[in-house]
């Protein structure tokens, strides 16, 4: 580990990982929209593959509703362009590009359960089994003689 004395300046790198592929980047003065991911208001980032569902496949009343309610697009804004199902998409495309805040959880793949983050599912069959890590340590030593095996097994269909 590097200690530094003196002067440091503050650095402006930043780094994102997918969870839901694992997918990370990493650069000077980058945001999550540089490289098409996204994060939800539960702090979840997902890469535009994983998204839940695209925008021409919601309904107009859908896509309505959340320029309204999520990104709070004024009444009158609405009214203008509520017959107009291009400019309705064109509209949502840019708030989901460049909001610069959270998504709303219904955007998000791990809130809408149809991916998982590994730490959430150990947690959860610790939970539903009533073990703890050190039981599965445990067993794992006692099952297997090495990491290579151990790693073999897991490997295996």
């Amino acid at each position: 580990m590097k200690i530094r004395t003196g002067f440091v300046s503050n650095s402006s790198s930043s780094s994102y990982v997918c969870d839901v592929c694992g997918y990370d980047v990493s650069g000077y003065d980058i945001c999550l929209s540089d490289y098409d991911m996204k994060q939800c208001n539960q702090g979840h980032i997902w890469c535009s593959d994983h998204d839940v569902c695209s925008i021409e496949e919601m309904p107009t009343t859908v896509k309505l509703s959340i320029l309204s309610v999520d990104f709070k697009v004024s009444d009158e804004e609405l009214e203008e362009i509520k017959d107009d199902d291009e400019k309705i998409d064109k509209l949502l495309e840019d708030y989901m590009r460049d909001y610069r805040r959270e998504l709303p959880s219904r955007f998000c793949p791990i809130c809408t359960f149809q991916a998982a983050r590994d730490e959430d599912l150990i947690r959860y069959v610790y939970k539903k089994y009533n073990i703890s890590e050190d039981n599965i340590l445990e067993e794992i030593r006692s099952k297997f003689s090495s990491y290579d095996e151990f790693r073999k097994f897991l490997e295996q269909k």
